[in-house]
């Protein structure tokens, strides 16, 4: 269980650092954009294919999923992106002339328009859909001195967002709206997903109270498998803008208990079979040397004093080794001795 919920909590962290990267990705892109030199002048005077060549090399270089230029009334001059899913320069299109102020994300774009700046700055981000694709984008002005002169959005395909998210983290990820209702999933599973996975207007105002303090967790069954999510807040711009969450199945539990079981009884039955065979090779050396100095003691007993054990090892062993050939030698050398001595008194008496 410690060790899911610490795979559950990473994988949290990793997702939103994810996000986070997103979001810096997104500002870079506009930043070097937004200062590319003439395309003020080619947004005040509508000219869509100075503008094109001069913002395509950096669409292409960012690898954004989508780029809108748009007027200081809120009409697209330019607007270039990939279809979701696609991921080459060959696969990019170019199209103009869309009216922004019936965009849902309309209020966004009229902020960064308008020259509205807060605490955070000109840049203003939101979970939107455009043209049936569910988006996350970054919206800031472009300027000729102090005047704005239009806007440029840079956004990411959600669904591709969180696809990139679940291969880093190996989890299904969910994306939710400030209300809790799910923008997107990386679950199949259509309407009965959805419905397992949404959260509450109740629960979304709780999520946003514990700003962070806490990860709230809970189970869901999709399509028909137990699953432990964990929820966080998605901010950008330093500010809440909707919740993601990251589920696990449970049964990773009853995995990692297998896993330990089976590792468990793998190391006791090495660590057994480790005892075992030292306790063998221990007593088959300890009684071989025994054996051999037997037989060397019988030897000795039967007067057979050019036996000697050959054994040099510095344990109990070895030290009645030694004195077992000290004293064969020195049975030898009386032994000698004395028949010798023998010899010379049957010679005396002769």
């Amino acid at each position: 269980e410690e060790r899911f919920t610490r795979q559950l909590v990473d994988a949290g962290s990793v997702a939103g650092e994810g996000l986070a990267q997103r979001e810096r990705l997104h500002l870079q892109a506009f930043r070097t954009i937004a200062f590319t030199e003439g395309i003020d002048e080619a947004i005040l005077s509508g000219d869509r294919e100075k503008l094109q060549e001069r913002l395509f090399p950096h669409v292409v270089n960012y690898g954004v999923d989508r780029v809108d230029v748009v007027n200081i009334n809120g009409l697209q001059v330019l607007e270039v992106h990939r279809p979701p899913g696609t991921n080459t320069v060959e696969d990019y299109i170019t199209t103009a002339g869309a009216d922004l102020t019936t965009w849902p994300a309309w209020s966004v774009v009229e902020k960064v328009l308008s020259g509205v700046v807060d605490t955070q700055g000109d840049k203003f981000v939101a979970l939107t859909a455009i043209d049936g694709n569910e988006l996350f984008l970054t919206v800031g002005p472009v300027t000729q001195g102090e005047e704005i002169v239009g806007a440029i959005l840079v956004s990411s395909y959600t669904h591709d967002l969180l696809r990139s998210l679940a291969q880093a983290t190996f989890a299904d990820i969910s994306l939710y709206d400030l209300e809790g209702g799910l923008i997107d999933t990386t679950f199949s599973g259509g309407e009965q997903a959805a419905t397992a996975l949404a959260i509450s207007p109740n629960e979304a105002r709780v999520l946003l109270d514990l700003d962070g303090a806490s990860s709230p967790r809970r189970s869901a069954s999709v399509s028909g498998r137990e699953y432990d999510l964990l929820f966080a807040i998605f901010r950008a711009r330093r500010e809440p803008v909707g919740f993601f969450s990251i589920a696990l199945p449970t049964t990773t539990i009853e995995s990692y208990g297998a896993t330990a079981r089976n590792q468990m009884t793998l190391i006791f039955a090495a660590a057994l079979l480790l005892v075992f065979g030292i306790g063998y090779f221990a007593a088959n050396t300890i009684t071989g040397r025994l054996q051999h100095l037997m037989e060397n003691a019988i030897a000795v007993a039967g007067g057979d004093f050019s036996r000697r054990t050959e054994i040099a090892s510095g344990d109990e062993i070895g030290s009645l080794a030694r004195s077992l050939d000290y004293m064969t030698v020195s049975l030898a050398e009386y032994t000698s001795a004395l028949q010798h001595r023998i010899e010379e008194l049957t010679a005396l008496y002769e």
